[in-house]
């Protein structure tokens, strides 16, 4: 407008004139100021919520109360629900482990006096699965120092916790075999032992005494019973 205002050629340019342009300037200044930074904003926003709904896992932002404010749609693909099944008020924390449930709830309850969430637990998909993931999460506070919000994210680990527990069945059946062949051990060398005591020595002992008896039977003169 101040374009075409000033480009007129029938204008002459008074103090009037002036007194408009100054006016006007500033408002326009703003205007395209505004209207640059909302684009760089949404492209901003864009390309974050693109690398954000990229990555495994599940991002959200909720008030302090804990009404969902973001969801990413990971949460389909992940556990098979839609952002809107999640958002329900008390939805997600029917999905959690019955036996996770309360230990869950109390992290969240205490998250406003923690500052932050850092715990694992299982969780119900939509298949019937269960699922272990590790929730991080930190209340962001105003200018003010206030509550305001609770950013968290939400990871997979079914994969590492599925090999810990391989790995700890694994160590226990090697424990069983390892025990199981201590004993085996324990009870040869009780048998060999036994057999000992109760055969071999005895045969040996048995064999030293009667050759103790030959010697005073040749120094006696009678070989017929040291012959014997």
């Amino acid at each position: 407008v101040l374009e075409a205002f000033f480009r007129d050629p029938a204008l002459r340019l008074g103090e009037r004139e002036l007194a408009t342009a100054s006016r006007l300037a500033p408002l326009a200044a703003a205007a395209v100021s505004r209207d640059a930074l909302l684009q760089d904003l949404r492209q901003t926003e864009a390309r974050l919520r693109s690398v954000v709904e990229q990555i495994p896992a599940i991002t959200y932002v909720d008030d302090v109360d804990r009404t969902p404010v973001y969801t990413s749609p990971q949460i389909r693909s992940l556990l098979g629900y839609t952002v809107g099944e999640w958002q329900r008020p008390g939805f997600w924390i029917s999905r959690v482990h019955a036996d996770d449930r309360d230990r869950v709830q109390a992290s969240y309850d205490q998250v406003t006096h923690t500052g932050r969430i850092d715990i694992e637990y299982r969780m119900l998909a939509g298949d019937g699965r269960v699922m272990w993931f590790n929730e991080r999460a930190h209340l962001v506070t105003d200018d003010a120092g206030r509550p305001a919000a609770i950013h968290g994210v939400i990871l997979d680990i079914t994969g590492r916790r599925l090999a810990e527990e391989a790995l700890r069945e694994s160590e226990a059946r090697r424990g069983r075999v390892l025990a199981e062949m201590l004993r085996a051990e324990e009870a040869e060398r009780a048998r060999i032992a036994t057999e000992l005591h109760d055969d071999t020595i005895q045969v040996m002992t048995a064999a030293l005494i009667t050759l103790d008896r030959v010697t005073p039977a040749i120094g006696a003169g009678n070989l017929e019973r040291a012959l014997e």
